[in-house]
């Protein structure tokens, strides 16, 4: 494994699961959190919790991928990231 895929790996490790946990606790955590007026905030509070996965291994691994000259792997995951979050 080179050195942008050990970096994106070792940040992903830890991350994946929590995000995942979150989104998927996502209904239990808001109420608790910040109250019964914010359940409609549920769904986008998943759709960051997906992007946020795609943004913690952007931007782990953006200075190893600039470092190989990888830049068009970078360029494709910030795309991933863009659409995440645009949607």
């Amino acid at each position: 494994m080179d050195g942008p895929a050990r970096a994106t790996a070792s940040l992903a490790r830890p991350s994946l699961p929590a995000f995942s946990v979150m989104a998927v606790l996502g209904p239990e955590i808001i109420p608790v959190v910040y109250g019964d007026q914010w359940r409609s905030a549920v769904v986008p509070f998943q759709v960051l919790c997906a992007a946020g996965i795609f943004r913690v291994m952007s931007n782990g691994a953006s200075a190893a991928t600039q470092a190989v000259g990888q830049i068009w792997s970078e360029s494709s995951r910030l795309a991933v990231y863009v659409m995440l979050v645009a949607l």
